[in-house]
């Protein structure tokens, strides 16, 4: 495993793997997906920590909020047709 105390300057594919355990191919179809911005150099690819972090913040999931099938709009337009 490799020890990450970067907070600054660049992240290989591998180190980005090996960090959120993934396959480097994972890493790859993100890029490609635009999910993960990188550097192209050479024929290798890097990954700015501040990229990263933002890239883990937008993917954060926080659980669904608890709505009603009314909030959901399950039933819109239910209740005019009944009336």
């Amino acid at each position: 495993m490799i020890k990450l105390e970067v907070k600054e300057g660049f992240l290989t594919t591998r180190e980005l793997a090996d960090l959120l355990r993934v396959s480097e191919m994972t890493v790859h179809r993100m890029v490609d997906r635009g999910a993960l911005p990188c550097y192209q150099i050479g024929r290798g690819k890097r990954f700015r920590w501040e990229d990263v972090e933002n890239f883990l913040e937008r993917s954060k999931f926080v659980g669904r909020e608890k709505k009603t099938p009314m909030e959901r709009g399950l039933f819109n337009g239910y209740e005019e047709e009944n009336r």
